[in-house]
């Protein structure tokens, strides 16, 4: 027996798709504000926010980060996935 795969089309407005990311958008910068407090620091003693991994991709994460972090730019001149690779690389030596 053989599993069929189908494929589904779907469409969304940028409006609908903000209004469905919105409670995830609040939480992504829930670990930065812990770090943040863990550290005594606030945001303006960041010197500069790298954006790594696949949802770094999305502009809207990327405007609450920046919004979070105090920033007008964030350093999104590096491949994200490579440089998790490389991280990962750099804890495993």
């Amino acid at each position: 027996m053989s599993a069929s795969c189908s494929s589904v089309s779907l469409e969304l407005s940028l409006v609908e798709y903000d209004s469905i990311i919105s409670p995830l958008l609040a939480r992504s910068t829930l670990p930065i504000d812990n770090v943040l407090a863990a550290l005594d620091l606030l945001p303006g003693d960041i010197d500069e926010v790298v954006m790594v991994g696949g949802t770094s991709r999305i502009p809207q994460v990327r405007e609450e980060v920046k919004r979070s972090c105090e920033k007008t730019e964030l350093n999104t001149h590096i491949d994200p996935d490579v440089t998790v690779a490389y991280g990962c690389a750099a804890v495993i030596d």
